[in-house]
C-alpha cells in the first residue's frame, strides 16, 4: 500500500462506495421532483470520467433497486447509442430520469425539464463551469401540475462555487494531445524511423527524456488498476444558498439564440455556416448584429460563452450539413486506399461532426466510438492522419473564422 493517495485519485482510480451512495442519497431525499412529487425531476450528474459514472450507476442499482432499470443511464463517449439515450433523456416522457454524463452533456444540450445539476468533479475552467449551469436554465412551461419551472437545483459536492467564490480563475481546456504530439513529431519520426536509438549516448537519451517527458500523461492507461474502498463516509455540513441569478436569467441567452437560430436556418450566414461555407467580412457583421444585438448583448454572450468564436456557438446549435460533411471528406476519401478500420473512423468523424458542428477537442478521437475498431496509430500511418486532421481543420476554420 501507498504511505499516501493524492486527493486527486479520488473517482479516478479510487472509489470509495459510501461517498457515492450519501451523494445519491442527498439527490434522492433533496432533488427537485416532479409528477406531483412522486417522482425525480431530469437530472444530470457530472461525473469525473467514464469508470466513475460507472460506478455511480452500480451504486444507484444497488441502493435503489425497486426503481426501473432505465430510471438511471450513463451516458458518454463510451457507451453504445449515446445519441438515442440523449433523445430519451431529453423526452419528459422517457427514461432516463438521471444521466449520469462524462463531458457530453456539459455544453450544447438544451433540455428544459432538467432541474437538478450535480457537480460530482471539479470544473477548472469558469467559463465551462457557468455553461454546465447554464444546462437548468432552460425555461419550461408546465412543469410542475401545470405550473412553469421557476428554479432549479445545484448540488455541488467538490466545492467549484466556493473555488471561484474566492477568486479562482480556474484553467481553460488544456492544449490537445494531437497538436502537442504534433510539436514533437520530428522526433518522434526519427526514434520510430531511423537508428537514432542505437546512436544515441547518455547525452541524447537526457535531452529525449526531457523533450517527450509532458506527452507521456497521453499513454493509454487503461491497464492500470482500479481500488473500490468500504470507508464509512459521513455528510459534515450542507448549506443551502439562493442562485445569484435574477429570475428573468431562466430565459437565458443560450435559449433564446438557440430560438432565433432554428427559426432562421435560412438566413444566408446561419445556412453558410451549416454547409460548411466560408464567410465574408459582411456575414461576420451580420452575425455580430444577430447575436449582440437582436438576441442578446456581447456581455450577455460573453457571460454565456466566453470567448468562444461565433461561428462556432451557431454551428454548434445547427450542427452540420450531411451533405456538407460528406463533401468535405470526399477527397480524401477519394484519393486514398482505405480499408474497413479507416473508412469506419473516418464515418465516425462525419458523424461527429454532423451532431456537433465541429470538432476541436481531437483527444476524442482517442476514444469510442472512434477507437472501436483500433486506435489511430494503429489504423493510419502517420500521412494518412495528418491529410485527415486536415480535412477536420478545414471544416474547424469555417466556423473559427467568425
Amino acid at each position: 500500500m501507498p504511505d499516501k493517495i493524492e486527493n486527486t485519485a479520488l473517482n479516478e482510480w479510487v472509489f470509495n462506495t459510501d461517498t457515492i451512495r450519501e451523494a445519491l442519497h442527498i439527490l434522492m431525499k433533496h432533488g427537485i421532483h416532479v409528477a406531483a412529487g412522486s417522482k425525480l425531476g431530469k437530472t444530470i450528474i457530472f461525473a469525473k470520467n467514464h469508470k466513475h459514472a460507472e460506478k455511480i450507476y452500480e451504486v444507484f442499482g444497488k441502493e435503489y433497486p425497486n426503481y426501473p432499470t432505465d430510471f438511471c443511464r450513463v451516458i458518454d463517449n463510451k457507451v453504445s447509442y449515446a445519441q438515442s439515450l440523449i433523445d430519451e433523456f431529453s423526452d419528459p416522457q422517457k427514461m432516463p430520469q438521471i444521466a449520469v454524463s462524462v463531458d457530453m452533456l456539459d455544453t450544447g444540450i438544451d433540455i428544459p425539464e432538467c432541474v437538478n445539476l450535480v457537480f460530482f468533479k471539479k470544473v477548472m475552467s469558469k467559463s465551462k463551469f457557468w455553461q454546465m449551469i447554464g444546462r437548468g436554465t432552460r425555461l419550461c412551461s408546465g412543469l410542475h401540475d401545470g405550473n412553469d419551472k421557476e428554479n432549479f437545483y445545484i448540488f455541488d459536492f467538490c466545492n467549484n462555487f466556493s473555488f471561484f467564490r474566492l477568486g479562482g480563475k480556474g484553467r481553460e481546456t488544456q492544449t490537445i494531445a494531437s497538436v502537442e504530439i504534433t510539436a514533437k513529431r520530428e522526433l518522434i519520426q526519427r526514434i520510430l524511423t531511423s537508428d537514432f536509438v542505437e546512436r544515441m549516448g547518455i547525452a541524447e537519451w537526457e535531452e529525449v527524456r526531457k523533450e517527450l517527458r509532458a506527452l507521456m500523461k497521453y499513454i493509454p492507461d487503461n491497464d492500470r488498476a482500479l481500488y473500490t474502498t468500504g470507508f464509512d463516509d459521513s455528510v459534515i455540513d450542507i448549506q443551502w444558498m439562493k442562485s445569484e441569478l435574477e429570475s428573468d436569467d431562466l430565459q437565458s441567452y443560450k435559449a433564446k439564440a438557440s430560438h432565433y437560430i432554428h427559426e432562421h436556418q435560412n438566413e444566408l450566414v446561419i445556412l453558410k455556416l451549416k454547409t460548411n461555407k466560408p464567410l465574408t467580412g459582411s456575414d461576420v457583421d451580420k452575425l455580430q448584429k444577430i447575436l449582440w444585438e437582436e438576441v442578446g448583448s456581447k456581455l450577455e454572450y460573453e457571460q454565456e460563452c466566453g470567448n468562444k468564436p461565433l461561428g462556432v456557438f451557431v454551428r454548434e446549435i445547427t450542427g452540420l450539413d450531411m451533405n456538407a460533411a460528406k463533401e468535405a471528406f470526399s477527397d480524401y476519401l477519394n484519393e486514398v486506399t482505405l480499408d474497413s478500420r479507416q473508412i469506419y473512423f473516418a464515418n465516425q468523424i462525419i458523424e461527429y461532426v454532423v451532431q456537433n458542428g465541429i470538432l476541436q477537442d481531437k483527444s476524442v478521437l482517442q476514444e469510442s466510438p472512434f477507437s472501436d475498431q483500433g486506435s489511430f496509430a494503429d489504423i493510419f500511418d502517420t500521412k494518412q492522419f495528418f491529410e485527415l486532421i486536415q480535412v477536420i481543420d478545414s471544416i474547424n476554420a469555417n466556423a473559427l473564422s467568425a
